[in-house]
């Protein structure tokens, strides 16, 4: 799988577009982006390189689901699983963090890396939200559950690793979909406000004193104008 594609299969199970780009960047380091990638040195496994009891754990999990660990939905709902269980205290501060700089350093501790690749998984996660250098907007914790019935769907047919090189390759669909936040906030607000209401103009109210009124106007008028007509 590439980065743009395991970043939409994270979002479809509810993380946000920063916390996906951070998981998807490092998986992009661990494996290139494949999930039946095995480091025959340490036995490590899938997208993010899982060993000893963690890949056991996969293993046991992907029987409960009735398909192969190796499968990358399996894989995507177990990140969520471990980080909901096992693994909470480990991401919490991933969960917590509030950009892509901060999400991308805290997941070291709940991917347990050893060699000095930070700046390389960063600037993977960049690349996919389209940003170069600059971080991310603030984000909102979630707690991923991993449960049957709550994943999405990872397009896999004809997929090939995608390259961990410096930069990663800017996902244009995100971008836009971040892009276009701002517009969709106005125009909801637009329709949320409603319409003036037309006004209409009252009728004058006569009351009796204007009638006297205007009569003696009336009359002083014409005597006015015809002195000699007054009795």
């Amino acid at each position: 799988m590439d980065g743009p594609t395991i970043m939409r299969g994270l979002i479809d199970r509810g993380y946000s577009p920063v916390q996906a780009a951070a998981l998807a960047g490092h998986a992009l380091q661990e494996s290139g982006g494949d999930p039946t990638n095995v480091n025959k040195g340490e036995d490590a496994h899938g997208l993010l390189q899982w060993r000893l009891d963690r890949w056991d754990a996969l293993k046991n999990f992907a029987r409960e689901r009735g398909v192969d660990p190796t499968d990358p939905n399996l894989q995507l709902d177990f990140i969520g699983r471990e980080l909901g269980g096992s693994e909470a205290r480990a991401g919490k501060g991933f969960l917590a963090a509030n950009d892509v700089n901060s999400a991308s350093a805290a997941l070291k501790p709940y991917i347990r890396f050893g060699d000095n690749s930070d700046t390389t998984r960063l600037n993977n996660a960049r690349g996919l939200l389209g940003q170069g250098p600059a971080a991310a907007g603030p984000i909102s914790p979630i707690s991923p559950t991993g449960q049957p019935g709550q994943s999405g769907t990872v397009a896999t047919a004809n997929a090939s690793p995608a390259s961990s090189t410096e930069g990663g390759a800017p996902d244009n669909s995100v971008a836009q979909m971040l892009a276009a936040i701002p517009k969709q906030i106005a125009e909801q607000e637009a329709a949320a406000t409603p319409a003036p209401l037309p006004v209409i103009p009252s009728a004058p109210v006569i009351t009796p004193q204007m009638v006297r009124a205007r009569q003696l106007a009336a009359a002083m008028l014409a005597r006015s104008i015809n002195p000699g007509s007054a009795t």
